[in-house]
């Protein structure tokens, strides 16, 4: 196990292989992609924050597609046999994308672990494109496999931190702000409309619930820690996901 450094924030380096720890519908190109942050992005768009979220809302609401349909199936079938290791978060990545962000994130994304000083107060942390990653990086805490109450919590980490990417890939770092809510501009309404839908349609799937609180700090930074009731900070270059978490029994 390697270790480096992103933005300041310490790199747990895992290589996921797709013969090795969970079994699932997944090709090694594809799991590579995610780990690789020199990977060049396919598509970025400059849209307004509300437009990106009325398009979000809308492909909710449409008819499953087949590929949909399949993606959901898989990622039910993986809850229900409860067998999975913590390279989970990457081999259903793009099932997850698919089913709820339409692809988008699927090859603009950076996905990994990270630990250190940085990440022992949140959950997760999502960073825009920048000099030393060209893609959106999402990086989610080793100390959530400590204190997660299982696959349901880490899912909903995901969850939370790849809708930061989706605006941030739609609209790019500023229009992705929303201005008007001055105390978290990070998570305005357009945010947490998209994240009610999810968690709503989720609910009709039985498999991937929101099952996270949050709400909004009074500051910039939250002094919580994992076994905290959760909160939800970030600064104008990143989002953070604090969230209410069980040690595993």
């Amino acid at each position: 196990m390697l270790a480096r450094t992103l933005y300041g924030i310490e790199l747990v380096e895992r290589k996921v292989y797709v013969d090795r720890g969970t079994k699932y519908h997944i090709s090694q190109d594809e799991i590579d992609i995610l780990q690789d942050k020199d990977y060049k992005p396919i598509y970025q768009n400059k849209m307004k924050v509300r437009k990106a979220r009325d398009l979000a809302l809308s492909a909710l609401n449409r008819p499953l597609t087949e590929s949909q349909q399949d993606a959901i199936a898989r990622l039910k079938e993986l809850r229900r046999s409860d067998c999975w290791e913590e390279d989970v978060i990457i081999k259903t990545f793009n099932d997850i994308d698919l089913v709820l962000f339409r692809g988008i994130l699927q090859d603009n994304v950076f996905l990994g672990w990270a630990g250190g000083r940085c990440m022992k107060k949140c959950a997760g942390v999502t960073w825009a494109p920048r000099l030393l990653c060209r893609r959106c990086a999402i990086l989610i805490s080793v100390k959530l496999l400590d204190f997660s109450s299982g696959l349901r919590d880490l899912w909903a980490t995901l969850i939370h931190e790849m809708i930061h990417a989706y605006f941030l890939i739609e609209c790019g770092r500023i229009r992705s702000r929303e201005l008007s809510n001055i105390g978290d501009p990070d998570h305005g309404p357009c945010y947490l409309d998209f994240m009610r839908a999810i968690r709503d349609k989720m609910g009709g799937y039985e498999c991937l619930p929101l099952s996270v609180k949050y709400h909004q700090p009074n500051s910039g930074y939250c002094p919580s820690d994992l076994a905290q009731p959760s909160h939800a900070d970030s600064d104008p270059h990143r989002h953070h996901h604090h969230s209410e978490e069980r040690k595993r029994r």
